[in-house]
């Protein structure tokens, strides 16, 4: 299903800006699922084991789209943990849990806001790891969200455009990987 364009969702702790139009708590739950769902493709891309996340992130999403963000995110959390395989299954999993943390009492968010936990959500995976390793998941996971970061603070607050600026990066990303690995020359 397609995103509406019509999306900016609320903030917490002073994050973000408001600019926007305000949407109701199904729409942020679609928002936030289209962010994981487009990683999740992207790191399908790269990793076969991500589908099996995927489609248990797919399955959760529909038993909780009612509920608020943070609770959605929690399950999305929980059931991309118990469908990963691999090393980047796993990754992506701190990913999305990295992400549910920030969102936890959330409501609204903000494409500021959105973007702030979606870099903390990066920023607790390279932490997590012994050694970051790119061109891995790590490397599509954070450029996809830097081209978040850039298309929000050059004006975009449309979230289904945002969504395929993060897209369009994560294919790029993934393009790249052999090239930053040794081992995939």
């Amino acid at each position: 299903e397609r995103i509406g364009s019509q999306f900016d969702i609320g903030q917490r702790r002073g994050r973000g800006n408001r600019r926007g139009s305000l949407v109701g708590r199904t729409q942020a739950v679609r928002i936030a699922a289209g962010a994981g769902a487009v990683l999740a493709y992207a790191a399908a891309l790269l990793s076969k084991e991500l589908a099996i996340a995927l489609k248990a992130a797919s399955d959760a999403l529909k038993a909780v789209a009612d509920r608020p963000l943070g609770e959605v995110a929690a399950a999305l959390s929980s059931a991309v943990l118990h469908g990963a395989r691999g090393n980047a299954g796993i990754i992506f999993a701190q990913f999305i849990r990295g992400f549910a943390r920030e969102v936890q009492g959330i409501e609204r968010l903000y494409p500021r806001a959105f973007a702030a936990a979606l870099s903390e959500a990066v920023t607790a995976v390279y932490e997590a790891m012994a050694e970051p390793t790119e061109g891995t998941i790590l490397t599509v996971i954070r450029e996809s969200v830097d081209a978040f970061e850039r298309a929000i603070e050059g004006g975009m607050t449309d979230y289904v455009a945002l969504l395929e600026v993060m897209l369009a990066a994560a294919r790029e990303s993934r393009e790249r990987t052999p090239d930053l690995l040794p081992v995939l020359k």
